[in-house]
């Protein structure tokens, strides 16, 4: 007879061959910056901080999990990541003037 705690070590391992395999499949793809998972496995929440202008650094589910002042370092860890791109890439960075229309838009809800 088995006990309770012997089946833990079987979930942990379906759990990561789990997200292996969403990995996998999911190459190409951004993420979710809090669960990782790719965009073909979920749909992201945009929020729009300009009128033509949105970002969508969480999927739907885990916005939905967060209140905003929980989800302002995700959306800041995305403008820092903008940020470090542009530099990589010789580009003008000008990802922070973003952020303060960013943040309102998270506070507010968006």
């Amino acid at each position: 007879m088995a006990t309770p705690g012997a089946k833990e070590p079987l979930q942990r391992r379906m759990i990561k061959a789990a997200r292996i395999m969403t990995q996998i499949r999911g190459r190409g793809y951004g993420r979710c910056v809090r669960c990782h998972l790719p965009w073909n496995y979920c749909t992201g929440h945009r929020t729009q901080y300009e009128e033509r202008c949105g970002c969508s650094p969480l999927c739907k589910d885990c916005w939905n999990e967060l209140n905003p002042e929980e989800r302002l370092p995700y959306y800041r860890a995305l403008v820092d990541r903008w940020s470090w791109a542009n530099k990589r890439d010789s580009i003008i960075d000008d990802s922070e003037r973003y952020w303060p229309m960013i943040k309102k838009a998270v506070l507010a809800g968006q």
